[in-house]
């Protein structure tokens, strides 16, 4: 008798997991059981990337599926899913290929030809506002202020430099980005902000800072991240989830690097910063309102959100996506990669 088809879900192995993590496992491993698959958890860490060469766990006669977290393709191309926590806290992405700019799923501009505008203005409204309010973030913030900056600054928010939004989605580093935005800045005497990741740990990033802060019209600021976006003319990142949370502020974004939200940006590497800073300063009615049906498509119909109550409809469009990737690879009818 031929047992049950194997799934493996390599995740990234923590000290604790948050409840939204825990909820999405919940439904992500309950739907892998109800699809048929026998699921067998392989948790992987930066100092134990393959703990599955130890494994003697043998799937049988059926052929196993792969989903790894936390990583793409290029990392480990034997997967056959991919998933992440994308830029709020609660929600993810299950892609074949990967996450952020490697899903095969965004690999060109989706269609939201259907997104009702009137919706996604009232949807961004209402979180926009709630972040205001709040403060809250992807990491932990200050109480919302008002910045102290002369008007139309344009927002800095730098990233980990050894990120793998970095590392793996990025022709620039963090380093020369700012090197880069700030050496703009100067020349043109445009005002900058620059906030420093709550996390940084790299001793040049912070020198860099300390260096062209120096300068009369470039400032840094740890206030909270919706306070420096609300406050800002426009954004200039690599791909951090700032960028993403300027778009729903309704604020313009430029980017250096890969994401999947670059569709609704003005893509800068390489290009005249002159032109990003036109973008920001001429950023129209049109241009604003693509970019709320882009991000109401993207958290409503995109990402699997485990914020809410909604576990049920969350729970249908997993067991869906995930017997569309994995069922033909599992029955021989598709290869991987």
């Amino acid at each position: 008798m031929t047992r049950a088809p194997t799934a493996y879900v390599r995740n990234l192995r923590r000290r604790t997991k948050d409840e939204l993590r825990l909820r999405f496992e919940h439904l992500l491993f309950g739907c892998l059981a109800e699809l048929g698959f026998d699921v067998v958890e392989q948790s992987w860490s930066p100092d134990d990337p393959e703990p599955w060469l130890r494994d003697r766990h043998r799937s049988g006669d059926a052929r196993p599926v792969i989903l790894y977290e936390h990583l793409s393709r290029n990392q480990k191309p034997d997967g056959d899913a991919y998933y992440m926590e994308m830029y709020l806290n609660g929600t993810f992405t299950l892609d074949r290929d990967g996450w952020g700019p490697f899903q095969a799923s965004m690999r060109n501009m989706p269609d939201i030809s259907h997104v009702n505008s009137a919706d996604s203005v009232a949807y961004c409204a209402e979180l926009s506002e709630t972040w205001v309010r709040s403060g809250e973030s992807k990491y932990s913030q200050p109480t919302p202020k008002t910045i102290s900056a002369p008007q139309g600054y344009i927002f800095l928010p730098l990233q980990l430099s050894a990120d793998d939004a970095i590392v793996c989605h990025s022709e620039i580093g963090v380093s020369e980005f700012l090197h880069q935005v700030a050496a703009w800045a100067v020349r043109t005497d445009r005002p900058l902000v620059i906030k420093l990741h709550p996390y940084n740990d790299d001793p040049a990033v912070a020198d860099a800072v300390r260096f062209w802060t120096q300068k009369s019209n470039i400032y840094q600021s740890q206030e909270n991240v919706h306070s420096l976006i609300c406050q800002a003319a426009g954004i200039i990142t690599i791909n951090s989830g700032c960028g993403f949370e300027a778009l729903v502020h309704g604020k313009p974004v430029v980017t250096f690097g890969q994401c999947d939200y670059k569709w609704v940006t003005f893509m800068g590497l390489g290009v005249n910063l002159d032109l990003a800073a036109a973008y920001i300063d001429g950023y129209s009615p049109e241009q604003r309102m693509r970019a709320y049906n882009w991000v109401n498509y993207y958290l409503t119909e995109h990402a699997l959100d485990v914020r809410g109550e909604a576990w049920a409809a969350t729970g249908a469009r997993l067991k869906s996506r995930l017997g569309r990737i994995l069922l033909p690879v599992s029955e021989g009818l598709s290869e991987r990669g």
